[in-house]
């Protein structure tokens, strides 16, 4: 009775004990039942969330395809632009030597065309100064306005008021010629046609050359001849010119001059 009393203990426990493990296992049963609803859940958003970057993915690859087709082209493009980029720059380059070159030879113009100028201004000037001169020897060549014909009386009278004489003789730049041009531009501003000859020969005595410039003029009495630096008035024989092949005494010289030409530089 005890040993079936027993049993029965026995049994009563282990149907607890079950009772125990199957309510344990149903309520984690539950549990793992509703994570994997969870997860499915999820497992649903995320299948719908790759479906959506799935259909992004493939617009972003199409326009990536579209990019990369633009990119190509304007790549080509680009570099079309850039060999022509080089070859207008190697052109401008070019250009810009040739208008270096260009002004250089400008600048060397203007500077040949400011020398020109002022080589032509140098000229006209001298041009202008040598007419006015050319004019003024013109006139001397001209008979003297309103002549008059003096005496050799006076004559000798205006030589003595006349400083001609008194001029200092300073070789080279003032000799015999420049006395007698000077008296005879003194005499023709008083109205007398004073001239001027050049007397070329030797002197008979000790050979030495002689070239001299004296005065001429025509007075009442005839032809008188004129020492402008030292007044001295003499005449030939009946008032006759100095002519070559003839020796004459000339006043200031000791010997007699051979006369071998006669040159008339302004007339008396």
């Amino acid at each position: 009775m005890m040993r079936q009393l027993g049993v029965v203990i026995v049994l009563i426990v282990l149907a607890v004990a079950g009772w125990g493990s199957a309510f344990s296992i149903h309520q984690e049963a539950t549990v793992w039942k509703q994570r994997y609803e969870n997860l499915s859940e999820q497992f649903s958003s995320l299948q719908s969330r790759y479906a959506d970057l799935e259909n992004a993915y493939a617009s972003l690859s199409w326009n990536y395809s579209e990019l990369q087709s633009d990119y190509d082209s304007l790549s080509l493009e680009y570099h079309g632009l850039q060999e022509d980029y080089q070859t207008l720059q190697g052109e401008y380059y070019d250009l810009l030597d040739r208008y270096n070159g260009l002004v250089n030879d400008w600048n060397k113009l203007v500077e040949d065309y400011n020398s020109f100028i002022d080589e032509y201004n140098d000229l006209v000037n001298k041009y202008n100064n040598l007419s006015y001169k050319i004019e003024l020897i013109s006139q001397l060549y001209d008979p003297v306005k309103y002549k008059q014909t003096p005496f050799i009386a006076e004559l000798k009278y205006w030589l003595r008021t006349d400083r001609t004489d008194q001029m200092e003789y300073v070789d080279p730049d003032y000799v015999c010629f420049h006395f007698a041009v000077t008296l005879m531009l003194h005499g023709r501003a008083h109205h007398y046609q004073i001239g001027v000859i050049y007397v070329h020969g030797y002197d008979i005595v000790t050979g030495e050359e002689f070239r001299h410039a004296i005065n001429a003029i025509v007075t009442h009495e005839g032809l008188v001849y004129i020492e402008p630096q030292t007044d001295d008035i003499w005449w030939l024989e009946s008032h006759q010119e100095i002519t070559p092949g003839e020796a004459y005494e000339f006043p200031g010289f000791e010997n007699p001059i051979y006369v071998q030409e006669v040159i008339i530089v302004f007339n008396y």
